[in-house]
């Protein structure tokens, strides 16, 4: 599925909103029965921000970020999972470093997306046993319309860490001819995440005093 925001869009040009009830699941069929019942590739990318820190998050911004970045992934791969068995083919779930790491100013983007990555590495334990490939992708920020990326490219040192998506898709290019199960583009990221998990204490302290 490619990035619309919070809505997606198949191969055949079809878009839909993967927050709506049954949208996704109506998308599935067309494009499935256009393919012959088979599909060798979905990506589920489709996302929306959440900028808000946790004490200005309320019930609503919470459960927007959830539906699109975490319900809608779970639906999408649940509306081709019949259609990726029968080609034996590969789901790529494109979550977020925010699903490693916690930020000051993003707390339902980040609560989403933290569960987004628990479900993808819960289905790469499940899904080979029915002869689907999963491909976890952990971007660090990337300029998109839906995610200019703004405020972190107007800081001289923060914006070394926005990738391009012409980048981040080569990123996931690799990872699959690779046969990777998880990748964080760029690599480093994962050290990040890595400190974070190492030190939850410290690191909040760091955020705490540097935003």
């Amino acid at each position: 599925m490619e990035d619309l925001g919070g809505a997606a869009r198949g191969v055949s040009g079809h878009v839909c909103d993967v927050a709506e009830p049954g949208a996704i699941e109506g998308l599935a069929e067309r494009i499935l029965a256009a393919e012959g019942g088979g599909v060798d590739l979905v990506i589920a990318n489709a996302g929306i921000p959440a900028r808000y820190d946790a004490i200005a998050t309320g019930r609503a911004e919470a459960a927007a970020a959830i539906d699109v970045n975490y319900l809608g992934l779970v639906a999408t791969v649940r509306a081709f999972w019949p259609g990726l068995v029968a080609s034996g083919g590969r789901v790529v779930g494109v979550v977020s470093v925010a699903g490693a790491i916690a930020t000051p100013r993003g707390a339902p983007y980040g609560a989403s997306k933290h569960a987004a990555l628990a479900y993808m590495r819960a289905l790469g334990a499940v899904a080979p046993r029915h002869g689907v490939g999963v491909l976890v992708v952990n971007p660090g920020p990337v300029a998109t319309p839906g995610f200019p990326q703004t405020r972190v490219l107007e800081r001289r040192l923060a914006r070394r860490a926005v990738i391009s998506d012409a980048r981040c898709a080569d990123g996931i290019l690799r990872a699959l001819d690779d046969g990777r199960r998880e990748v964080f583009l760029p690599g480093w990221w994962r050290a990040a995440a890595v400190l974070q998990a190492a030190f939850p204490g410290t690191v909040a302290r760091a955020a705490a005093r540097f935003g």
